[in-house]
């Protein structure tokens, strides 16, 4: 996740490298307190707040995927076009 916010970073889309780094600090937190609740046999409901926080992040995300929807697209061209630079590196 590292890379791909740099690479937003790197195409000025700033409010979206700096989402996908707010996410990548929550996905080990949210991970950890599945793999607890589910080692512990809590019921599905128990699960509920953690799915919640993660979804309030979906609609963020459309949003900046749309409004900068190019910056995907030349983030795809380019990996398709260099994959080795993404592969163990720091691109940008």
């Amino acid at each position: 996740m590292k890379i791909v916010a740099e690479g937003y970073e790197h195409f000025h889309s700033l409010r979206t490298a700096d989402l996908i780094r707010d996410l990548a600090a929550k996905t080990i937190p949210w991970m950890k307190g599945i793999e607890v609740l589910d080692s512990q046999g809590a019921p599905d409901d128990a699960l509920r707040p953690i799915w919640a926080e993660v979804d309030a992040y979906d609609g963020i995300f459309d949003k900046l995927l749309e409004e900068e929807g190019g910056v995907y697209d030349a983030l795809v061209d380019d990996l398709k076009k260099n994959p080795s630079a993404y592969i163990g590196k720091n691109k940008y």
